[in-house]
């Protein structure tokens, strides 16, 4: 008893000073999100595609779980050759030897599958096949006693200990037009569920189906969203917890998002199942009107402000994970979302936020 008791006041003294520094992270409860434009175009001596930089960080702040984008039009670009695991194999290797596991998206339709790779590989007999067998492949590799723990990562990695991927996250924002298009779907999106489920179930019965995550304060509400998917005949079979990217300008708001998706699954008998905060931070570039820009002092107050109270309360809300959005700021490119660029813990160049002193101290 002594020792727990020690235990717990190191970790609240480890914690920022904000009204709920008495909070503290079970072990691999906070993780983060590598951004989806990220990509290995280069790699180092071990094959690894994130800079040991990055991965002592992660060891460092103790991440154990980080969120990843395993794109389907990446890994089989053309519909006549199979799929390419390097660049997979070095990004989940990499992590795993340090202790840390993946949560792949699963996303990404080829030009072979569909329009745009945001379009569902679902119009086609032959899209919804090939996205049958990615899938099935996938969870083949990288699932418990995958091909990859057993063969090639034994040779990246000789003594590393695996972690086999057990929770899959199907698409990404799918109540965005942008990122579920032509327009989002609960309808296509059951659809895309239905032929995702047995390509992940039939390999590994106990892994863990997630809803890809959805924000909130958009057009449909992810509350709305949530509740039009439920009423789809026998979907609830396919999926086992509910994703959010609950962005918000405040606390209040972000608890907002996650009383109304409760209030939702309650509605439809599914009170017990978990939830994933699978995306949620603010950017460094000057505040806006929304509040998702709060500036580097305003990124770091947010954190300390929201992530300690989200882990106090962890058992009301049934919250299974929650990964900050991102790790390190991407290369900039125009059209993406204002504040997507400046939302990591570290410049580009690697030069840390003020947000990562505070990040590191709150998963600690």
């Amino acid at each position: 008893m002594r020792r727990a008791g020690l235990l717990l006041a190191t970790a609240a003294i480890a914690l920022p000073t904000t009204g709920d520094a008495h909070a503290w992270a079970p072990k691999g409860f906070v993780g983060t999100v590598l951004p989806f434009a990220s990509r290995c175009a280069t790699f180092d001596q071990a094959g690894n595609c994130l800079s040991d930089q990055d991965l002592g960080r992660m060891r460092e702040s103790h991440v154990r779980i980080v969120r990843w984008g395993l794109r389907w039009s990446r890994i089989q670009p053309f519909r006549l050759l199979p799929p390419n695991w390097r660049a997979t194999d070095a990004v989940i290797g990499s992590l795993a030897s340090r202790g840390v596991r993946v949560l792949p998206v699963l996303t990404g339709s080829p030009s072979w599958a569909a329009r745009t790779p945001e379009t569902p590989p679902l119009d086609s007999r032959i899209a919804r096949e090939g996205w049958r067998q990615f899938v099935t492949a996938a969870v083949r590799r990288y699932g418990p006693g995958g091909q990859y723990w057993t063969t090639r990562y034994q040779r990246q990695f000789p003594g590393g200990s695996s972690r086999p991927i057990t929770t899959w996250q199907v698409w990404n924002e799918q109540n965005l037009v942008h990122t579920f298009q032509p327009r989002p779907s609960p309808r296509r999106y059951a659809r895309l569920l239905r032929i995702t489920h047995p390509g992940i179930a039939t390999q590994d019965p106990d892994a863990t189906i997630l809803l890809g995550g959805m924000p909130g304060f958009v057009s449909p509400h992810s509350w709305h969203y949530l509740d039009d998917l439920y009423r789809q005949p026998g979907i609830k079979r396919r999926f086992d917890a509910v994703a959010l990217h609950p962005y918000a300008p405040d606390l209040n708001h972000v608890t907002l998002q996650l009383k109304r998706i409760r209030r939702v699954m309650r509605a439809h008998n599914d009170a017990r199942s978990p939830i994933w905060i699978t995306e949620l931070g603010w950017g460094s570039d000057p505040p806006d009107s929304f509040g998702v820009n709060a500036g580097l002092e305003g990124q770091r107050r947010k954190l300390e402000r929201v992530l300690p109270r989200l882990i106090r309360d962890r058992h009301r809300w049934r919250l299974e994970h929650v990964l900050w959005f991102d790790w390190r700021d991407p290369p900039p490119r125009p059209g993406r979302c204002s504040f997507c660029e400046s939302a990591g813990l570290f410049w580009h160049d690697q030069t840390p936020k003020p947000a990562w002193r505070a990040f590191k101290q709150v998963v600690r």
